[in-house]
This record gives structure tokens, sequence and C-alpha cells, in this order.
């Protein structure tokens, strides 16, 4: 199965290093500003419980620059067959939530309703965090969307990411007997009351 996803969000808050730690468990302190867009692919395999058979998931990852203006995300290069999105911000900076509704808002219609997950990233730098937990869950209930925290640097979480939301797509996909997420969530801990969720 393809799978295309895009990651958005501000500029420096951390998304080329996500995909390259989850790609090459590699990080670099060097900040390097993405063009346009970079595109990454990764093949994976997950279990399919209740089929008793693995899938295989031939994975496109756009890294999209943070820094383009947002009209730019309407054109169909980036969002041409898009199945799920990871909007990135910095637990840092503050701004980056803030900016997360116009990240999504400047997407086309039809890309705000496929699975999407929040990433919070740095959550390594402990002494300079501008967002606490109430500020994560918010960001769940806003968007309706699981929320995880992760660090490029450390790897904290990173890989449970990106397959989460390749998980949610390939459900959307193959319909409710699709049973991935019997598991140990990694942590993820979902509020009884609602959709938001926290990875510890």
């Amino acid at each position: 199965m393809k799978v295309k996803i895009c990651l958005i969000g501000d500029r420096a808050v951390g998304k080329t290093c996500l995909v390259k730690r989850y790609l090459m468990d590699h990080f670099s302190r060097e900040y390097r500003q993405t063009m346009g867009a970079k595109v990454y692919k990764k093949v994976i395999n997950l279990q399919l419980e209740l089929r008793e058979k693995m899938i295989e998931i031939d994975m496109t990852l756009w890294d999209i620059m943070g820094n383009l203006p947002l009209s730019d995300l309407t054109d169909e290069a980036y969002f041409r067959g898009v199945q799920g999105l990871l909007v990135v911000c910095d637990v840092t900076r503050r701004s980056t939530v803030e900016s997360l509704d116009n990240w999504i808002a400047a997407a086309p219609e039809s890309v705000r309703h496929l699975p999407m997950y929040i990433i919070v990233n740095k959550d390594d730098l402990v002494n300079q965090v501008e967002i606490d937990e109430d500020d994560v869950f918010r960001l769940g209930d806003t968007f309706s969307s699981p929320v995880v925290m992760t660090s490029a640097k450390t790897g904290n979480n990173v890989q449970q990411a990106f397959e989460f939301l390749a998980k949610s797509i390939v459900e959307r996909q193959l319909g409710p007997d699709t049973d991935f997420l019997t598991e140990q969530r990694f942590g993820v801990l979902e509020r009884p009351a609602g959709i938001s969720a926290k990875a510890f």
C-alpha cells in the first residue's frame, strides 16, 4: 500500500530532524532551511492482527518548508494524493503552537479531514518549555487530533508518531476490521472524555 504523508509547521520546529531521526536514526544540531519541499521514502511492514498477516506500506514523506506563503499550501504539487498530516510545533516556542490554526486552515479543504497528528517537538529541552500539559490537551481538542510529544534529538516517540499515523491511514482505507491498535500505545494517554492524547 502506498501512503503519502505531509509534514507542515513553522520553520525550525524540527520537521526535517524528525524525518531524519525516523529514517536514519540520525540527529544533527546544524539547521538548514528546507526550500520548497523535500521528499523521502521508507517501506515498513505492519501487522494486521485480525487478518493475521503483514501489510507492506510504501511511505512517501513530504517535508514542506516552514516559511513559504501559506497561500502556497493550496498548490496541488504538495498535497496531490496526500493521505495524512503531521502538523509540527516546538514546545519551546508558543508562537509555533499559535500558528497551527493558520497552517491547517491553509491546507486544501479535502486535506483537513484526513488522519492528522499534532507533533509537539523538542520535549528534551525541559528548561525552555513554553507549553504546559493543559496546552497540549487543548491542542488535541481544538483540532480533533491526537497529540504526541517528541524529541528528534533523543528519538522519543518519533517512530511511534509516524507509524501511528500510517496505521490510522490504513485503518481508514481498509475499514474497521483492521486491528492495529490493541497493542500498548507506546505511552499515549487518551483523555477519557476527549479525543486528544499526549505521549509521555
